[in-house]
């Protein structure tokens, strides 16, 4: 379906109770977390020269030697109208950003989905996406505040994990 400004939001305040709903599953799983943008409505991003690298939504450690990052969304899997049935999709843009981030912090940087059609939290690492892509396609997003033609990578659903079993984080296999 194609967004609307008039809709951001109401978008924006639906990503926020993703983000809040996702730390606090991961609070009660024994991790700190933190927001980059608990307090701003844009992207919040680290800056060197002519490279920005826009940082995902959430900042998550247990302990000194595990830590990880999580771009969290609140989706549904695709239909087949605008892109590839059964599919989880992210702008290209981000992708590039979260897969930098990996590289530069030598973390897991995560793709996390609050899948709206089984309500059920799912995610895999960035690196095992990357690999991985069925299509990218153009579409629109919020680019900055305003809707914007952008490639969109696009992943078959069951490429995603359960986030956790049995009460414990499940890893996805890389």
């Amino acid at each position: 379906m194609p967004i609307r400004k008039s809709r951001l939001e109401r978008d924006r305040e639906e990503g926020k109770r993703h983000e809040e709903n996702f730390c606090k599953l991961m609070q009660s799983l024994g991790y700190w977390t933190f927001r980059y943008q608990e307090f701003k409505t844009e992207s919040v991003a680290l800056k060197r020269g002519d490279e920005t690298i826009i940082l995902p939504d959430v900042w998550l450690v247990k302990s000194p030697t595990f830590e990880f990052y999580a771009e969290v969304k609140g989706k549904s899997p695709t239909h087949g109208y605008y892109a590839p049935k059964d599919c989880f999709g992210l702008e290209e843009y981000r992708l590039k950003s979260a897969l930098r981030l990996a590289e530069l912090v030598s973390a897991h940087v995560m793709y996390v989905i609050f899948n709206k059609e089984d309500s059920e939290w799912i995610w895999n690492e960035f690196r095992t996406l990357e690999k991985k892509i069925l299509a990218t396609e153009w579409g629109e997003s919020y680019v900055g505040g305003e809707v914007k033609n952008v490639p969109i990578c696009y992943w078959k659903k069951d490429l995603f994990t359960p986030l956790a079993k049995n009460g414990k984080l499940n890893i996805p296999k890389t």
